[in-house]
């Protein structure tokens, strides 16, 4: 039978209880350290828990921008397309900011308002 660490935890209060009954002071003081350490490792491992879940969401997240050759594209999950977002802010500070469409003639021309570039497309949002 494997256990895990809240069998570890509950198992360490257990032994603490009976070491209170009889065993030396200096046992008590190492099973008391040992309860403590399974303690830390068990927070350790939610807190590893949490980032894991949290990196697997922003790695989900940043599988989903396209770069086309021109400008970045976010794929959504029935095929469509949001966008486009700033080339430069994306890949130099992975910021996410979506390009206004300027007035233009026969191209699509877009300009960030973070980093005030403009940019000029052939390729338009196929959507």
């Amino acid at each position: 039978m494997a256990l895990g660490i809240s069998d570890a935890v509950e198992l360490s209060g257990r032994v603490v209880e009976l070491v209170k009954k009889g065993m030396t002071l200096e046992l008590q003081e190492r099973i008391t350290e040992l309860r403590e350490a399974v303690l830390n490792a068990k927070e350790e491992v939610l807190t590893l828990r949490e980032e894991n879940s949290e990196l697997k969401r922003a790695a989900a997240e940043k599988q989903r921008f396209k770069f086309d050759g021109e400008l970045y594209w976010r794929e959504e999950e029935d095929g469509s397309r949001e966008g486009p977002f700033c080339q430069g802010c994306y890949d130099s500070k992975a910021l996410k900011v979506r390009l206004q469409p300027l007035p233009s003639g026969w191209r699509h021309k877009w300009r960030c308002n973070v980093c005030n570039y403009s940019f000029v497309s052939v390729s338009r949002d196929p959507s």
